[in-house]
């Protein structure tokens, strides 16, 4: 869940502890029920709060995504469309819908970096395209899971409650 290089849990401490997912959870004695909140650390013995990467497939408003963990964590917040799109089109890219990918991934997307996009395409259809995008690279890595589908629908639904003309066919509009 953590991504290719593992979970990543930072405490305000200066305490980092890098791995998979079992083997940082058994470091830290944490068993079910992965969240924000405190633990007693195997290493330490100390309760520590600690800060847990975003999630691959969490989605929303890009502020909110990206609300809960610093930028340098093993997965970011992608943009969809580009935030070069949202600007483009006088949206205010914190406002846009994101998705959270792991960050070797990022780099593989079509508009990552991208500074000339095709600002004529209706947001619906280049939306569309980056949903497709990002789908893809996660299967051809093996990240793809129903959890990750049902993350990233749940907040494509939520998004498009409230901006619904946004996802209007041409014709609709």
């Amino acid at each position: 869940m953590g991504g290719p290089g593992g979970l990543t849990l930072a405490t305000p401490n200066g305490v980092t502890v890098t791995g998979a997912l079992e083997a940082v959870l058994a470091a830290i004695g944490v068993g079910e029920g992965i969240g924000v909140g405190t633990v007693t650390t195997a290493i330490t013995g100390n309760d520590l709060p600690l800060s847990f990467d975003r999630q691959i497939g969490e989605s929303g408003k890009y502020k909110d995504v990206t609300a809960e963990a610093p930028y340098n964590d093993n997965n970011q917040a992608h943009h969809m469309p580009s935030k070069k799109y949202l600007s483009d089109h006088n949206m205010d890219p914190d406002e846009g819908f994101s998705v959270v990918i792991p960050k070797e991934q990022h780099y593989q997307t079509r508009s990552y970096g991208q500074s000339k996009p095709d600002i004529s395409a209706p947001y619906r259809t280049e939306i569309g395209k980056d949903i497709a995008d990002y789908m893809n690279i996660l299967k051809k890595d093996g990240l793809w899971t129903p959890e990750i589908r049902e993350s990233l629908m749940k907040g494509l639904d939520d998004f498009k409650v409230e901006f619904p003309d946004l996802f209007k066919k041409i014709n609709q509009q």
